[in-house]
């Protein structure tokens, strides 16, 4: 349908809604099961979270990977029986 003719078509049917002769079959009101709205709301959260988790693993392994490892020092200064040494 060319663009002219949708506008026409729309104001028509603006035209009948103003004047009442608008035909509209209403629906029947839906019922929302909150309970089950819920339980797949948790479900949701819990199968993202899962997957944020899986994606983070990843990226670490991947990390780890490419990275060499980190030379490490001759490290603490052991202690002479219970003090310090300086």
């Amino acid at each position: 349908m060319p663009p002219q003719q949708r506008g026409e078509e729309l104001q028509k049917i603006i035209k009948s809604i103003r004047d009442g002769t608008f035909e509209y079959e209403s629906k029947e009101p839906v019922t929302t099961n909150w309970a089950q709205y819920d339980q797949a709301q948790i479900h949701e959260m819990a199968n993202y979270l899962d997957n944020i988790r899986d994606l983070v693993e990843e990226a670490d392994k991947r990390i780890k990977e490419r990275t060499p490892p980190r030379k490490r020092g001759p490290g603490r200064m052991r202690s002479i029986a219970g003090g310090t040494t300086n």
